[in-house]
């Protein structure tokens, strides 16, 4: 092999790899983070190595320390980005098997619910769903927004009791 043909395919191995790198930096990479800044189910990539907490993020012994508003759940979607606490009854509950929803309003679409992802099954009582049904509950966390339904997202036992 003469250097010219190792230099032209030297050339485009290193132009195959520069578009591989680029094709998923930009169509994967970039659609996953935007995915998961609207998804609280996909978990958002970062540099940070897992197990250590990124910069900005609040260690869980923060939660407890935190002042938080106690709310109506009726009234959770003026608090959006708040943490607060709210008492109600669970009224409608449903299981996909990927993430568990408690419901304070029979109209799941417009009231409060609290939201407990798969990953987080094992830190409650078999069948959450059913568990909780028609308790009456006091919940701690941060109000938020997915595509236009106010919820909490619930990640263990200690931010829920059975009143």
């Amino acid at each position: 092999m003469n250097s010219g043909d190792f230099y032209k395919k030297t050339g485009f191995v290193t132009l195959a790899v520069l578009l591989i790198i680029i094709a998923v930096k930009f169509l994967i990479i970039d659609e996953i983070k935007e995915i998961s800044k609207t998804n609280p189910a996909v978990p958002e990539i970062s540099a940070v190595p897992a197990g250590e907490p990124a910069a900005g993020t609040r260690p869980a012994s923060d939660f407890e320390t935190k002042e938080m508003v106690k709310i109506k759940p009726q009234d959770a979607a003026s608090y959006l980005g708040r943490y607060v606490v709210t008492e109600g009854v669970i009224v409608g509950s449903y299981n996909s098997g990927k993430v568990c929803f408690l419901n304070f309003d029979k109209n799941y679409k417009q009231g409060l619910s609290l939201v407990i992802f798969a990953s987080d099954f094992v830190k409650f009582p078999e069948s959450p769903e059913k568990y909780f049904l028609n308790k009456k509950v006091r919940v701690e966390g941060r109000v938020k927004d997915y595509k236009g339904k106010v919820e909490i997202i619930v990640k263990s036992m200690d931010q829920v009791k059975i009143l």
